[in-house]
């Protein structure tokens, strides 16, 4: 988020959808493992119950994302 009166910088990326599963993917398992660490760390337990949910969502994102195949561009996908 930008402070006010400031643009937000945008920045061209070129890479490759490999590339961008991979990211996706690191992404998705840090996020697991922070929602785990917070929730071991936390005694609020509605806080702990929703970290558990992001823990398994980021967790199923993973999973999935390293089972796309590596040939399927945006235009052959279903």
């Amino acid at each position: 988020m930008s402070a006010p009166g400031t643009e937000p910088t945008v920045v061209e990326v070129t890479t490759t959808r490999v590339d961008g599963v991979i990211a996706l993917h690191d992404l998705a398992d840090r996020l697991r493992r922070m929602a785990g660490r917070v929730r071991h760390e936390s005694t609020d337990a509605r806080l702990n119950e929703s970290l558990a949910r992001v823990g398994e969502l980021a967790g199923q994102l993973a999973d999935e994302l390293l089972r796309l195949p590596a040939d399927r561009s945006p235009e052959t996908a279903p």
